[in-house]
């Protein structure tokens, strides 16, 4: 899935409008009715002019001029001009005014602190934000609970700075902080609240509580429609934000309907000419892209680097995003040089503007080497893989997890080009680094195992293949059932058609009228994978009706939150936190729902009753039998040819014959 733009929103304004420090004139309020009706373009180029008017009576500076520089440099964040030095500048000189003429730090010196935190935010330099909003906070809280509202602001904008500096521990208790200032102090359908409720709906996404998240920008939107209107500039960037939590929910109807919208509304308020616009247009495009409509998103996304190019000339940096959407596009519809060659030249632009080997040019090579794997190009694939892996091993951890897919890619990639002991080995180093980093129950740790198990067997056979095989079926089984209750149905078939298959290759390696351990370990994994898809949709529409007390209604309404949690925590991987983080997250959100869970089987016996079925295996099937019977099972399985991981070789079938202990055929598993 491709990188969304997400807005993050702030009250710059605020304390200005809350507080003015001086009686405002007709052209001062003038530029304030122009902010307020997102014409920023105008009022930097008003403010000028009324700044320069002041300065022919006061050419060492007032504070009227200061209160003049807030607004303008309030209208520099929100524009297509944040990068330009001029108004860091004035930002900066605006601070220094504030200094010279308040002779106590007050709520006037901390607007203009906030003004040029935001500024720095929006340059994405983000350490340089961090010390003015600490400054603001620290003069608003010494002033007391008068100030509340403002210290709610300066949190607010001090946990956006710490979100994209992936500090999102801090972050969240930062908004949290903001949005209970807020809620007391200023009632629960207040517009400022609307800013701290969409801003810890994106950490809500990074840890995973996708439903949380959604539930934040619902309420975040009615509050903004109720207070500005439907047709808000406000509006369309909640929805803009909504769109994208649905559509990783895989509610892709809902998700399209809102970006619609949002693009719609950023048009009518802001026009085409405007960075928003062209953010919100390419959101739409990799929403038609999830959905798997690639002719939909292609025009978008060509639409928006046309306008990206003529703005910022064509090699500029700012066309990179839509660029590698356009790819995309071009890719999954199969023109695999046309996405090639877009990738090239986002690859230069990228090489040109951050340097070749670059942290930042690292995924548009590995897309590059794999557009070169369809082109059937392959040691020209593994030169642009290795490159891009060694990119990222220069700025990883040595055990980091981030590195896996692309040891899996290489592991696949060798195997196709004969090469059995590189697959072996990129595979081995996937498996040791995933279980010394995310566990042992991870579902890219059966990808990893698969892959070992298909190169050990196409290097000539292993008595360890078939337990690889299965062991990988088992961590991909478990994770699907995990899931199947809290991903919507048209996401959950999807991550069950493309989870990891380890029972495929058991079974394509299994020889005929095969006995003793390995027949069992197939067998025991064709037990439990059963109907796992019907089985999750079956289980999640009962469970609830077969409560009995609010308590056990609780307990699953917790259970669902956890299994959720878990579920996007695992399918995103490890985000901006370092590895050891995103590895207590995990732990911790499985220990809640093991404690969770143990209380509702004691709660529920129909959910004890599911738990124990959905652990079934051999030993109790065969235990079940009775005496001399057999249990004859026919399986359909992807046939999987050594060396080859695609599953092109078709389907085919086996009979397995289990019989009970006493029976002939029980002594033989076969």
């Amino acid at each position: 899935m491709i990188s969304r733009i997400l807005f993050t929103l702030s009250l710059s304004v605020a304390l200005v409008a809350a507080h003015p420090s001086f009686s405002l004139d007709d052209t001062a309020a003038e530029l304030q009715a122009l902010l307020d009706s997102s014409r920023y373009e105008k009022v930097m180029q008003r403010g000028a002019e009324i700044i320069a008017d002041l300065r022919r009576d006061h050419p060492d500076g007032s504070l009227a001029e200061a209160e003049v520089i807030d607004l303008v440099v309030n209208a520099c964040y929100r524009s297509n001009r944040v990068m330009e030095d001029e108004y860091l500048e004035l930002g900066l000189w605006g601070v220094r005014l504030k200094e010279q003429a308040v002779p106590e730090p007050g709520r006037e010196l901390a607007t203009s602190l906030l003004h040029l935190g935001n500024l720095y935010v929006g340059r994405w330099e983000n350490r340089q934000a961090i010390p003015h909003f600490s400054r603001a906070l620290a003069i608003l809280s010494a002033a007391g609970p008068e100030c509340d509202v403002e210290r709610a602001v300066v949190l607010g904008a001090l946990g956006i700075a710490h979100r994209r500096l992936g500090e999102y521990e801090k972050a969240q208790q930062l908004l949290t902080e903001a949005l209970q200032l807020q809620e007391s102090n200023l009632g629960p359908d207040h517009p400022d609240l609307a800013v701290s409720l969409n801003n810890l709906a994106i950490i809500k996404v990074h840890f995973g509580s996708y439903s949380q998240a959604r539930d934040y920008h619902l309420r975040a939107l009615a509050i903004r429609e109720n207070h500005f209107g439907p047709d808000s500039e406000w509006v369309g960037e909640t929805l803009n934000n909504l769109a994208a939590v649905l559509s990783y929910m895989g509610d892709y109807k809902a998700a399209l309907d809102a970006q619609e919208r949002a693009v719609s509304i950023i048009k009518n308020q802001l026009g085409t000419d405007h960075q928003r616009y062209w953010w919100t247009s390419l959101n739409l495009g990799i929403t038609y892209l999830d959905m798997g409509d690639f002719s939909g998103a292609q025009p978008i996304c060509e639409e928006v680097l046309k306008a990206l190019q003529h703005r910022y000339g064509p090699d500029h940096v700012e066309t990179i995003y839509a660029l590698d959407a356009l790819a995309s596009c071009r890719f999954n519809a199969g023109d695999h040089q046309g996405a090639l060659d877009l990738y090239r030249r986002s690859l230069t632009i990228s090489e040109n503007s951050f340097g070749r080997g670059n942290v930042e040019t690292a995924d548009t090579i590995e897309q590059e080497g794999r557009c070169l794997v369809e082109l059937g190009r392959l040691d020209e694939a593994a030169k642009s893989l290795r490159f891009s892996l060694d990119i990222r091993s220069a700025t990883l951890a040595e055990d980091s997890p981030e590195l896996c897919e692309l040891f899996h890619y290489l592991s696949k990639l060798h195997l196709q080009m004969g090469d059995t002991g590189q697959a072996l080995e990129y595979a081995r180093r996937s498996r040791t680094t995933l279980q010394a980093t995310l566990g042992e129950s991870h579902p890219l740790l059966a990808e990893a195992l698969v892959l070992e198990a298909q190169a050990l067997y196409a290097a000539g056979g292993d008595e360890d293949v078939i337990r690889l095989a299965t062991r990988a079926e088992d961590i991909s089984r478990r994770h699907l059932q995990s899931t199947m209750c809290v991903l919507s149905e048209h996401r959950a078939l999807e991550y069950a058609a493309s989870r990891t298959l380890g029972l495929d290759l058991a079974l394509s390696i299994l020889p005929p009228r095969a006995e003793g351990e390995q027949v069992e370990l197939v067998w025991d994994s064709v037990i439990r994978s059963r109907a796992v898809v019907l089985d999750g949709f079956t289980a999640r529409n009962r469970q609830r009706s077969h409560l009995d007390g609010s308590t056990a209604d609780s307990l699953v309404d917790s259970t669902l939150v956890l299994r959720e949690r878990l579920a996007n925590l695992v399918l995103r991987g490890p985000g901006w936190e370092d590895v050891a983080t995103y590895r207590r997250m995990l732990d911790d959100t499985q220990a809640d729902l093991n404690l969770i869970e143990r209380r509702l089987s004691v709660a529920s016996d129909y959910f004890m009753e599911t738990e124990r079925v959905r652990e079934t295996g051999l030993a109790l099937v065969r235990d079940a039998l009775p005496e001399q019977t057999a249990l004859v099972s026919f399986v359909r399985y992807r046939k999987m040819e050594p060396g080859d991981p695609s599953d092109l070789a078709g389907f085919a079938y086996k009979a397995l014959v289990l019989g009970s202990p006493e029976s002939e055929a029980g002594r033989r598993t076969r």
